[in-house]
C-alpha cells in the first residue's frame, strides 16, 4: 500500500464546527484510503482550543501537529492529520505559523512531512523563503499554499497573465533546488496547465499556488 498525501488551503476551520467536520471527513478518506496525511493551510484556528482540537483528532484516529498564527485574529495557520494507523507519529519537528512539521513511521521507514502557509504580502514571503533551509531537509516531504508560482508561463492563465505578480516565485524554486526538493506535481504534468486556485473577480485568475515539493518520489507516496 502506498502512503496517500493531500495539501489544502482550507480557508478557516474555526466556525460551525469547522475542525470537527473536516476530522470527520479526513476520517472517511482515511477509511475509503484515500489519504493518510493531510497538509492544511489558513485553518485560522485558536491557540487556547489546542488540547480539544488534539482531542477531537484523536477520537477519529488522526494525529495532529499544528502551528498557530501569531496574528491578532489568529488568522493563517499550519497543521498537519495523519491516520496513527498507518503512519504513527514519532515527534514534532516545528510548530510554527508558516510552517508545521513532523515526523512519522511506516513500517520502519521514517516519514519527513512538513505543511507550508507562505506570507501572502510580497517582502514577508521573500524573507520566509529565504530562512526556509532552516527548517526543511533533502528528506522533507512539503505540501503547501506558497502564494507564488514557479513559472507563470506554466502556472497562470488569465488576461494579464504576463503582469501576473509573482515575488519569491524564482527564490522559492533556488532554495527548493539547492535542498533536493523537486516540485513533483509538475514532473506529473510537463507543460500542461492545471489550477488549485481561481480568483472570482473581474480579471479572472488561475495558479497553481498549491503543491507539494519531495526529494524524489518515494515507492511508499502518492501526493
Amino acid at each position: 500500500m502506498k502512503i496517500k498525501c493531500l495539501t489544502i488551503n482550507v480557508r478557516g476551520l474555526r466556525q460551525n464546527n469547522g475542525f470537527l467536520k473536516f476530522c470527520q471527513c479526513v476520517s472517511r478518506w482515511v477509511r475509503d484510503r484515500e489519504v493518510h496525511a493531510v497538509a492544511v493551510q489558513e485553518h485560522n484556528l485558536l491557540p487556547k482550543n489546542k488540547d480539544a482540537l488534539v482531542r477531537v483528532a484523536d477520537y477519529y484516529g488522526l494525529h495532529l501537529t499544528i502551528g498557530f498564527s501569531i496574528s491578532a485574529d489568529h488568522r493563517g495557520g499550519t497543521l498537519l492529520l495523519t491516520d496513527e494507523a498507518t503512519i504513527p507519529f514519532v515527534k514534532e519537528v516545528h510548530t510554527r505559523p508558516c510552517i508545521t512539521r513532523a515526523k512519522y513511521d511506516y513500517h520502519g521507514k521514517e516519514i519527513d512531512l512538513a505543511s507550508v502557509y507562505a506570507p501572502s504580502e510580497a517582502s514577508k514571503r521573500v524573507t520566509f523563503f529565504n530562512q526556509i533551509h532552516k527548517f526543511l531537509t533533502s528528506g522533507t516531504i512539503v505540501g503547501g499554499d506558497w502564494n507564488c508560482v514557479p513559472d507563470i508561463l506554466l502556472d497562470v492563465r488569465g488576461p494579464n497573465q504576463l503582469n501576473y505578480t509573482n515575488r519569491g516565485g524564482e527564490l522559492l524554486g533556488q532554495k527548493m533546488a539547492d535542498l533536493g526538493l523537486q516540485d513533483y506535481r509538475r514532473e506529473q504534468l510537463d507543460d500542461a496547465f492545471e489550477h488549485t486556485r481561481k480568483a472570482a473577480d473581474a480579471a479572472v485568475v488561475m495558479t497553481r499556488l498549491d503543491r507539494w515539493y519531495v526529494p524524489t518520489k518515494p515507492e511508499f507516496a502518492e501526493y
